[in-house]
């Protein structure tokens, strides 16, 4: 039987400092939300990269800081530049 797609941007996780962070999908499946990426661009795609916005928020200095606190960590890191210079300012 023929199926339809749809692509829909992403789910807006946080904003904060006008720097918006989205989730990322398991294989794009908007029903299988990653635990631990994140994307800085309502777009990303799981596939992608860090040069695509993407970024696994246990890589992030700040999750060292705040382990198990997903937005405090993200909204240190959007702080700190940290996020700004990993995923080299794509937002």
């Amino acid at each position: 039987m023929p199926y339809e797609i749809t692509w829909v941007d992403a789910e807006l996780f946080l904003e904060h400092n006008d720097m918006c962070i989205y989730h990322i999908y398991k294989d794009d499946d908007i029903d299988n939300r990653r635990e631990y990426h994140y994307c800085t661009n309502p777009k990303g795609r799981d596939s992608e990269g860090v040069e695509w916005g993407v970024f696994d928020v246990r890589d992030l200095k700040a999750w060292t800081d705040n382990p198990g606190d997903i937005a405090g960590a993200i909204r240190a890191a959007i702080e700190s530049s940290e996020l700004s210079l990993l995923t080299g300012g794509n937002y």
